[in-house]
C-alpha cells in the first residue's frame, strides 16, 4: 500500500486567505472606532459652547405688550375729569329726584347719560337738562368741563350764586340759565363774551361781578342820557334802566370784555346831550340822532379814546367846542345838517388822525382856519351848503380828493395864507 503525501500548497493558500480576512476585519473595526470618537467629540463641542465673558450684565429678554381695547361701557381716561364734574353736579342738584336721570352715575359712556353730548374723546360738549326738576346749586366743579359749548339749565329750581369759574369755560358759546331758576349775587365776568342771541342771562336780573368806579360812572352817564333825551319815546330802548341788568344788554350799547362802554348808537332821541357823557372814558364811538337840540357839551372833549363822533342831522346849535381838538384819536367827525354857528375852531387842526370832516349845512361863517390845511390824513372834507365862509381856501386843501369846495366859491390862499 502506497502512502499518500499531504498537499501543503493547498493548506498554505487557505491559511493566507484566513489571515487576509482577519486583517480586513481588524482595520474595519479600527476605522469604525475612530469614526465613533470623531462623532462624539463633535457632538460634545456643539452641546456645550465655550462661554464668553463681558463686563456688562446680561440683559433679560424684554416682554412685548399689546393694547387690549377697553370693553364697551368702560370710561376712557380722558373722560374721568368730566365724569367727576357731572357726578358733583348730580349730587349738588338732587339728581335722584330729577324727572329723567337715565344712566347718570352708571359706568356707561357719558354720551349715554341723559342730556349729555360728548365728542369723539368722550369729553362733554353739551349739557341740556332744561325743565328737569333740578334743585340746589351749580357746583364749581362744573367749570372742569373745559370742552363745554352748550349749557341749558333753563326752567329748573336752581338757586344760589353762579360759580365764577363757570365764566372761564373756554369754549362756552350758549348758556340758558333763567326761567324759574332763582340765582343770586352776580354773574361771572366771562359771560360778557357771549353773544346776546345765544343766552338769556339778562333775564336773571343780576349785575356782572367785579364792578368798578368806571362801570358805575358809565351807568350813571347812560341813565342821565335816557332822562335828558326822552328815553321812553325812543324808537328802541330794550332793557334800559332795568335793575340790575348790566348795561351790556341795553339797546344801542356796546361794551368791551371788561364791561366798559365803548360804543353808543341811538336814534330817535329828542332833547339835549348831557355833559355827563364826557365821563364815558372808554368810549370809542358816539352816534346820536336825530332830533337833538341845545349845544354840544364841551365835556365831550374829555373822551380821550373817542374815534368816531356822529352828531349830524340834528338841531344842535351854538358853536363847535374848541375842546373837540383834544380828541387826538378821532378819525371821523360828522356835525353836518345842524344849526351850529360861529367859526370853525382852529383847534380842530390838532386832530392829526382825522380822515373825515363833515360840517356842511350849518350856519358857520368867517375864515377857514389855515390849520385845517395841515391835517396829514384828512381825505374827506365837506364844509359847504348853507355855511357862509369868507377869505380863501387853505392851500393844503389841494390834497383832499373828496370835497365840496366848488360850493364855497372861494379861491385858494397864497403860500402865506393871504387872499389872492
Amino acid at each position: 500500500m502506497r502512502a499518500v503525501s499531504p498537499d501543503f500548497s493547498n493548506l498554505y493558500s487557505k491559511s493566507a486567505l484566513l489571515m487576509t480576512q482577519s486583517k480586513l476585519a481588524y482595520f474595519a473595526a479600527a476605522l469604525a472606532f475612530s469614526l465613533a470618537l470623531a462623532i462624539a467629540f463633535f457632538a460634545c463641542q456643539h452641546a456645550q459652547p465655550t462661554p464668553t465673558y463681558t463686563d456688562a450684565p446680561a440683559v433679560p429678554p424684554q416682554p412685548t405688550y399689546t393694547e387690549t381695547p377697553a370693553p364697551i361701557g368702560t370710561p376712557t381716561p380722558t373722560s374721568f375729569p368730566d365724569r367727576a364734574a357731572l357726578t358733583a353736579f348730580y349730587d349738588s342738584t338732587d339728581g335722584d329726584n330729577w324727572i329723567i336721570n337715565t344712566n347718570w352715575l352708571s359706568d356707561k359712556p357719558l354720551r349715554e347719560w341723559h342730556g349729555v353730548d360728548t365728542d369723539e374723546n368722550d369729553r362733554v360738549v353739551a349739557l341740556r337738562l332744561y325743565g328737569n326738576n333740578l334743585q340746589g346749586t351749580i357746583p364749581a366743579a362744573l367749570a372742569s368741563l373745559t370742552k363745554l359749548k352748550i349749557l341749558n339749565l333753563h326752567d329748573n329750581q336752581l338757586n344760589g350764586q353762579l360759580p365764577q369759574a363757570l365764566g372761564s369755560a373756554p369754549e362756552l358759546v350758549i348758556a340758558y340759565l333763567a326761567g324759574s331758576n332763582q340765582f343770586s349775587g352776580c354773574m361771572p365776568e366771562g359771560f360778557r363774551n357771549l353773544w346776546a342771541e345765544s343766552h338769556d342771562l339778562f333775564d336773571l336780573g343780576l349785575p356782572f361781578c367785579g364792578l368798578t368806579d368806571g362801570h358805575r360812572a358809565d351807568r350813571a352817564a347812560l341813565i342821565t342820557l335816557y332822562n335828558s333825551t326822552n328815553g321812553p319815546s325812543w324808537h328802541r330802548s330794550s332793557h334800559w334802566l332795568s335793575e340790575p341788568t348790566p348795561v351790556d344788554f341795553w339797546y344801542g350799547v356796546e361794551t368791551d370784555n371788561s364791561g366798559r362802554v365803548v360804543e353808543l348808537r341811538l336814534a330817535g332821541l329828542s332833547g339835549e346831550i348831557p355833559s355827563e357823557l364826557g365821563n364815558l372814558s372808554e368810549l370809542r364811538l358816539l352816534s346820536l340822532g336825530y332830533e337833538l337840540t341845545g349845544k354840544i357839551p364841551y365835556q365831550l372833549g374829555n373822551l380821550a379814546n373817542l374815534e368816531v363822533m356822529w352828531l349830524g342831522q340834528n338841531m344842535l346849535s351854538g358853536q363847535i367846542p374848541p375842546a373837540l381838538g383834544n380828541l387826538e384819536n378821532l378819525y371821523s367827525l360828522k356835525l353836518q345838517s345842524n344849526q351850529l354857528s360861529g367859526g370853525i375852531p382852529p383847534e380842530l387842526g390838532r386832530l392829526t388822525n382825522l380822515i373825515i370832516l363833515r360840517l356842511w349845512d350849518n350856519h358857520l361863517e368867517g375864515s377857514i382856519p389855515q390849520e385845517l390845511g395841515r391835517m396829514p390824513h384828512l381825505n374827506e372834507l365837506h364844509i359847504g351848503g348853507t355855511n357862509r365862509f369868507t377869505g380863501c381856501k387853505p392851500r393844503g386843501f389841494h390834497n383832499i380828493r373828496n370835497n365840496d369846495f366848488t360850493s364855497l366859491e372861494l379861491p385858494f390862499c397864497n403860500d402865506d395864507g393871504t387872499v389872492p
